[in-house]
């Protein structure tokens, strides 16, 4: 009986050589033409404006919610003069688009609630009455 330690292995079957296959022919060698530095025109690399808000802005001022986000926003508690003045004035920038007549008559009623306000808007809205004396509530909808 052998030992496997000490048995050396089989030695491998002699391989023939392969023939070297001919090289393709691809037809003729394309000589690149020669360009002259002033005819390379460099497109110049534009690099966005950190402090361009224009996309942002686009999407806060569009008219109904974009997407399947939206919030309803009620604001209620306008009891004094002096809130309902300042209420309207956060309200009245033309960017909402919102029809003031009828946010004034809800907020004279004491309640004003907006609805299908997109994100953007929401946000602007929340901040410009949070420091108002008015209980603000909100509901986000989501449509899929």
């Amino acid at each position: 009986m052998e030992s496997a330690i000490g048995s050396l292995p089989e030695p491998l079957p002699e391989l023939s050589p392969e023939p070297i296959p001919e090289p393709l022919d691809l037809g003729p060698a394309i000589e690149p033409e020669e360009v002259s530095p002033a005819e390379i025109i460099e497109e110049p690399e534009i690099i966005a404006d950190p402090n361009d808000l224009s996309e942002i802005s686009q999407f806060a001022n569009a008219d109904q919610a974009l997407g399947a986000l939206s919030y309803s926003i009620t604001i209620e508690n306008i009891d004094t003069k002096e809130v309902l003045t300042e209420l309207l004035e956060a309200l009245s920038d033309p960017k909402f688009q919102w029809d003031q007549a009828e946010i004034r008559k809800q907020a004279r009623a004491g309640r004003v609630e907006l609805k299908q306000v997109n994100p953007a808007k929401a946000s602007v809205v929340i901040q410009r009455i949070g420091d108002l004396p008015v209980k603000v509530s909100w509901k986000q909808h989501i449509y899929a």
